[in-house]
Order: structure tokens, then C-alpha cells, then sequence
């Protein structure tokens, strides 16, 4: 398993990064939101604490062109388990506080709160490359009264020209409402640096939002 490691995402939350490994990222998605633009920035990071445990945390920002009644910001912090690794499957546990309408949404969800998330996650070899798969279900709980229960899932092949082509879904439903989120990504890896773009749209039917997102992420 550790051989696939540095290839996947590491916003699936199926695995760990190895001890003293560290993953960075930057990004910025501009979304329509039905004709009003917003830009939404975010820097994420996690680091290998020994073989089992990784702790992560992310900030994130969401700035509307067009006014400021909805900009928002907002923490995340977690640690993650592996649980157990059988073969090329890895099976994890992660808990976390977070606060926040940029990651927790409005509604009550804005306020401080916990989360946890059961992950799933398995890559190999294909004559094409490298593929990764995994599946994470979770719930958010605020002190606003508001709960969110979650679930992502992530498939990719990684060619040995250092090429990835990831698909992403997101789905979360609860008191601030109900989103389904996809996203395609292409992103080239440059030693120790991996560029990506992406779309990401909702398919939810409840509202529209289309994004196109750029990212830079760092492996250390």
C-alpha cells in the first residue's frame, strides 16, 4: 500500500501519509452561483504524525464580487486513524472540530463544531497506470443545533507520464439544506509540485452553481 500513497488525493480520506510526509495545497475556485460570482480560496495540509495517525487542517474563504452579505470564512481541524490495511484496501477513522459558513455552511452551521468521518480507500496497478478509489461517509455537528450528514467519494488514474485524471463527488444533507457536488480534475505532477484544473458542478436540482478550479498542491 505504501507504494500507491503519494498518488492519491489527499483530500480522500481512505488513507494516511506516511510518517514525517507532508502535502500542501492551495486553491481557488470561481464560482456562478445562478449570476453571482464569488471567488473561493482555500489552503489545506497534512502531515504524517507517525505510521497510523495524520493530522490535517484546512482554511477557507468565499468572497462575492457583487457584494459582501455572504462572504464567509471558516476552519477545519482533524486527525485521522488507519484502521487497517488488508492488501490494497485501507480503512480509516477521523475526528475534528471546525467552524465556519465557508466549510460549515450557514443556518447554525456557521458555528463551532465537531466532525467525524469513516473512509475507505484502495489503488494498484492498470496497464494504464496507477488507480486510486475511495469512499468516506461522515457526519458534522454545530453548536447551532445544525447537523450535516456527508458522503464523498473519489476515483482516479495516475499514468506514469505523471498525468491524473480524478473524478470527485460530494453530497451533504441536513438543517442547512441538501447539495450534490462533482468535480473533474486534470493535474500534471512536477517533481515534488502538481499543478490541476478542474469543474465542479451541482447536481442537486436545489440550486445552480458551476466553478472552474485551479490548484497547487506540494508533496514534502
Amino acid at each position: 500500500m505504501a507504494g500507491f500513497l503519494p498518488v492519491v488525493p489527499a483530500h480522500a480520506g481512505g488513507w494516511v501519509q506516511a510518517k514525517g510526509e507532508a502535502y500542501l495545497r492551495l486553491a481557488a475556485a470561481y464560482e456562478d452561483h445562478e449570476g453571482f460570482y464569488a471567488r473561493r480560496t482555500d489552503a489545506y495540509g497534512e502531515w504524517g504524525v507517525t505510521p497510523d495517525w495524520t493530522v490535517s487542517g484546512k482554511i477557507e474563504t468565499v468572497d462575492f464580487s457583487t457584494s459582501n452579505v455572504f462572504d464567509s470564512t471558516g476552519y477545519r481541524i482533524t486527525a485521522r486513524r488507519r484502521l487497517w490495511t488488508p492488501g490494497q484496501w485501507s480503512f480509516t477513522g477521523e475526528a475534528g472540530f471546525l467552524e465556519g459558513a465557508a466549510i460549515g455552511g450557514f443556518r447554525g452551521c456557521e458555528n463551532f463544531g465537531g466532525e467525524w468521518n469513516f473512509g475507505v480507500g484502495r489503488s494498484g496497478q492498470l496497464k494504464s497506470g496507477t488507480y486510486f478509489a475511495a469512499a468516506t461517509l461522515g457526519q458534522r455537528a454545530h453548536s447551532g443545533n445544525c447537523q450535516t450528514n456527508r458522503a464523498e467519494a473519489v476515483i482516479g488514474l495516475v499514468r506514469p507520464s505523471g498525468w491524473t485524471t480524478t473524478f470527485q463527488y460530494w453530497a451533504e444533507e441536513g438543517d442547512a439544506g441538501r447539495s450534490e457536488k462533482v468535480e473533474f480534475m486534470t493535474s500534471v505532477r512536477l517533481g515534488k509540485i502538481e499543478l490541476g484544473s478542474a469543474t465542479r458542478t451541482e447536481i442537486s436540482g436545489e440550486f445552480e452553481e458551476t466553478a472552474f478550479v485551479l490548484s497547487l498542491a506540494l508533496r514534502l
